[in-house]
């Protein structure tokens, strides 16, 4: 259904194996120990319902990246400008993926008598797209008290990452 792999020496690296994609490798360092990564394309929900109707929300994020304390849902894509369409489509594909780990905390609790697995946890969302990482510090405006938190599909973190790069781990929670 979905590979999962561990990260080896606090690195996971995540491929996007669409012969188009020009954004194709990206390393994420310094991730805790305990970290795994999870391949999303593979997770489906059964076409009778949602075919038709909502089909579109049959698309997930690239990876789910876990560890002890939090989750990262990261997109992938080989696009240098920042569309509509494009802010609109990773937001249908979040919002899809919050749907499956709720399915997922029913299960564990309904099923397997289990606590919920993903609604303990902060889920950030986060796009990588082909860009050259520019850091700009402004030097008029002042720093937000309190920077929003790519907690919600709606407010996703957009990173320009260049293929082949290196990104904290640290960065994709939103920190410097």
């Amino acid at each position: 259904m979905c590979a999962t792999f561990p990260s080896s020496g606090g690195e996971v690296v995540l491929r996007e194996t669409d012969k188009g994609a020009t954004l194709r490798e990206i390393t994420v360092h310094g991730l805790p120990a305990e970290a795994y990564a999870v391949k999303l394309d593979g997770i489906k929900v059964h076409k009778l319902f949602f075919d038709k109707i909502i089909g579109d929300f049959n698309k997930h994020g690239d990876y789910l990246i876990v560890t002890d304390r939090e989750m990262i849902v990261v997109e992938m894509k080989s696009r240098k400008e920042l569309t509509d369409k494009l802010i609109d489509e990773c937001k249908r594909k979040f919002k899809s993926d919050c749907c499956i780990f709720d399915y997922c905390d029913s299960v564990f609790f309904r099923i397997l008598k289990k606590n919920p697995f993903f609604k303990g946890k902060p889920i950030y969302f986060v796009l990588l797209y082909q860009g050259a990482p520019i850091a700009i510090s402004p030097t008029s405006a002042k720093p937000s008290e309190n920077p929003p938190k790519h907690t919600d599909p709606e407010e996703f973190l957009r990173i320009p990452v260049a293929d082949n790069a290196r990104v904290n781990f640290r960065k994709l929670l939103g920190e410097k």
